[in-house]
């Protein structure tokens, strides 16, 4: 049987603090597209509400999804393999204008 190696004290706070930073500047966004949206645009703060909500619902999905997708995948070229097959139609559509 194989011991567990575990993170070290250092590599856990520097994942915890990456992490940390993400979340703050997801709370500044969601609160200024919330504002934004309630006193500019005039729309109703429920339904902004919902409308971020179910956006970090799908984004979870897909989180689920995608990493499904790459752990499945084995590929010496990984992230050229999705890069390029992601990048290929977006960099079309911005040349279309």
């Amino acid at each position: 049987m194989t011991e567990k190696r575990y993170l070290k004290w250092y590599n856990k706070v520097g994942y915890g603090s990456g992490d940390i930073a993400g979340n703050v500047v997801y709370a500044f966004l969601s609160s200024f597209v919330m504002i934004y949206l309630t006193n500019t645009v005039g729309l109703n703060p429920g339904i902004v509400g919902t409308l971020i909500a179910v956006s970090k619902l799908l984004d979870g999905v897909t989180d689920i999804f995608f990493g499904s997708l790459i752990d499945k995948t084995h590929s010496k070229m990984l992230l050229i393999d999705f890069t390029e097959s992601g990048l290929s139609p977006s960099g079309m559509r911005l040349f279309e204008w």
